[in-house]
């Protein structure tokens, strides 16, 4: 892992996964955070490994994107951004049976370049932490 002060790149490889560094203020400390960055292309199921998700809702309707349980993640933070989005398309987030997000049964994010920034409260719901839509 690369000193903090480096630059960071997302390296290429042939299933798209790759590391990249966040930087986080907190009461005017300064820390990095280094996540696990899945890109994918069309519908995904996102598993217990996926923090940042970098979805590519270019395909045909767009992309759909299953949560895992929130039951089973409690705590647990996941980022889903719109990398790529092509017009009249969306990406839209739908939670496991019986969960939500927020209290809604899906999310939708319509404009590239959006994000959501989701946290699992541990019982059925996963909470809308940051809108960037």
């Amino acid at each position: 892992m690369p000193p903090y002060d480096d630059p960071v790149s997302l390296p290429s490889s042939t299933d798209g996964m790759g590391t990249v560094a966040m930087t986080h203020l907190y009461t005017g400390l300064r820390r990095r955070k280094w996540w696990h960055v899945l890109q994918v292309a069309g519908d995904y199921t996102v598993d217990e490994d996926t923090e940042f998700l970098s979805v590519d809702g270019d395909a045909t309707g767009g992309s759909e994107i299953s949560l895992e349980a929130v039951s089973g993640v409690p705590g647990k933070a996941l980022i889903v951004y719109a990398e790529i989005l092509a017009t009249g398309n969306s990406i839209t987030l739908t939670p496991a049976t019986g969960d939500t997000i927020s209290g809604a049964s899906s999310l939708t994010l319509s404009t590239q370049g959006g994000f959501v920034h989701l946290l699992a409260d541990g019982a059925t719901n996963w909470i809308l932490y940051i809108d960037g839509r």
